[in-house]
């Protein structure tokens, strides 16, 4: 009887549950980017719903509440973060842009300790 009432309530929130998918590619050759971190946040962005990465091919699937009200976030090293909030539709084909990665000059120092035999 326990588990007729777990696989009914699996069922039950499967039926409800809102399907988010697409693709993350490069902005500049549409090239997919796989890896990609997908994060799906509150409205007011203190709390993670959900999160997934792309896979080998940039796509990504994962369902959600049918009534939540979110943010699709997602980032890719050497790239600009990509966010907006979340619609209903699937195949959400996003597409994020190189960033230029700037920084101070780097002193490496080493140091060898000198050994007595």
């Amino acid at each position: 009887m326990r588990y007729t009432v777990l696989l009914f309530l699996l069922f039950c929130q499967s039926v409800h549950a809102q399907s988010i998918s697409g693709k993350v590619m490069d902005a500049q050759n549409q090239t997919p980017l796989p890896g990609a971190t997908i994060q799906i946040h509150t409205i007011d962005g203190n709390r993670l719903v959900k999160g997934a990465t792309s896979d080998f091919n940039g796509r990504f699937a994962m369902s959600i509440a049918p009534d939540c009200v979110c943010v699709l976030r997602v980032s890719f090293i050497g790239y600009s973060d990509f966010s907006q909030r979340l619609t209903t539709q699937d195949n959400i084909e996003i597409f994020l842009t190189p960033q230029r990665l700037q920084s101070d000059a780097v002193n490496i120092t080493t140091h060898r300790a000198d050994l007595h035999v």
